[in-house]
C-alpha cells in the first residue's frame, strides 16, 4: 500500500517557497508602485505649468543707459532772480548734471525766460543747452531762438548767454524779424540788462523794399 504522506510534504514545501519569494519581492514592488506614482505626479505637473513656474526665470537684459555715472532728470526745472531781483526759470525736456563739475548741466530742448530792465520778457529757445549754476551762463547749441513779445524774433546756430545779468553774445550768422521788416548780420549782443540789442560784421536791413547797409541799434 502505497502512502500519501510524501505528495501532501511536497506542496506543503512549495507554497512555503512561494511564500518566502513573495515576501522577498514585496519591498521591490513597493518602491516600482511609488516609482510609478511619482513619475505619473512629475507629468501631471509638468502638464500643470508648475514645473515652469519653480524654474528660475531667465534673466532681463537691463536697457542700455546714455552715461551710467551721470545723474539724468526729465522735465527739469529751474528757476531763480536775476540782479535786478526779476524772476527768470529755466526748462527743459531732459537735463544731464555732468560727472565732475556738478555746477553744470546739459539740458535738451531748452527753454529760458526772462524779463529786461524795462519789464519785457525774453524767451530763448534752444535744442541743448549747457547751464552753468555758478555763473548763470547758457552755452546754447542748435536752432538757438531768441524772441521778445511782439517786437522781434532771432534765429541763429549758437549763442552765449548769462541769464543773471540778462546779457547775450553770438558771432554766428543772425537773421531777425520784426513788424518792419528783417535784419541779418554775422553777430549780435544784448547787453544793458536786455535793454540795449547790437548787430555787428555785415548788418543788412530790409525794410519793406529798401536795404540798408550797416550797423543797426533798434
Amino acid at each position: 500500500m502505497s502512502s500519501h504522506t510524501e505528495p501532501l510534504e511536497t506542496g506543503a514545501s512549495r507554497k512555503a517557497q512561494l511564500a518566502v519569494t513573495w515576501s522577498r519581492l514585496s519591498p521591490l514592488f513597493s518602491w516600482l508602485a511609488a516609482a510609478i506614482a511619482i513619475a505619473f505626479t512629475a507629468v501631471f505637473l509638468w502638464q500643470a505649468g508648475v514645473v515652469s513656474y519653480l524654474r528660475p526665470p531667465e534673466p532681463i537684459e537691463p536697457p542700455p543707459i546714455e552715461s551710467p555715472t551721470d545723474t539724468t532728470t526729465y522735465e527739469i526745472k529751474l528757476t531763480g532772480y536775476d540782479k535786478d531781483n526779476r524772476p527768470y526759470s529755466i526748462i527743459a525736456t531732459k537735463g544731464r548734471q555732468d560727472e565732475t563739475n556738478r555746477d553744470i548741466m546739459y539740458l535738451d530742448q531748452m527753454l529760458a525766460r526772462f524779463q529786461n530792465g524795462a519789464g519785457s520778457q525774453y524767451d530763448i529757445t534752444t535744442t541743448l543747452g549747457v547751464y552753468n549754476k555758478q555763473d548763470g551762463s547758457m552755452d546754447m547749441r542748435g536752432d538757438v531762438v531768441v524772441k521778445q513779445g511782439q517786437r522781434f524774433t532771432a534765429r541763429m546756430a549758437q549763442a552765449l548767454a548769462f541769464i543773471k545779468t540778462k546779457s547775450l553774445s553770438t558771432t554766428e550768422n543772425v537773421t531777425v524779424s520784426f513788424a518792419e521788416g528783417t535784419i541779418t548780420s554775422k553777430g549780435m549782443e544784448i547787453t544793458d540788462a536786455g535793454n540795449r540789442i547790437r548787430f555787428f560784421n555785415g548788418v543788412k536791413a530790409r525794410f519793406g523794399q529798401k536795404t540798408q547797409e550797416g550797423d543797426k541799434t533798434p
